[in-house]
């Protein structure tokens, strides 16, 4: 298949744009509030994320397997 990319550079895909704009978006009140980020706790971008018992990833969600292993040690 073929991706949507901007007009102005063809190397960027559309998604990636819009998820940087809103980043840039989320820096910039940070920056104009006067809060700060650690640079070493701040995650730009990850492969996968657990929210809410979850692990979600590009390809979609799946239950933790932890949370599952609680159900199968269950009494």
């Amino acid at each position: 298949g073929t991706y949507d990319t901007i007009p102005e550079n063809p190397g960027i895909r559309v998604f990636i744009w819009k998820y940087l704009t809103v980043v840039h978006r989320i820096l910039q009140r940070l920056q104009n509030v006067g809060a700060t980020v650690s640079a070493k706790k701040f995650i730009l971008a990850a492969p996968d994320a657990t929210i809410v018992g979850h692990k979600c990833t590009f390809e979609g969600r799946v239950p933790h397997e932890l949370k599952v292993q609680k159900i199968r040690d269950w009494p």
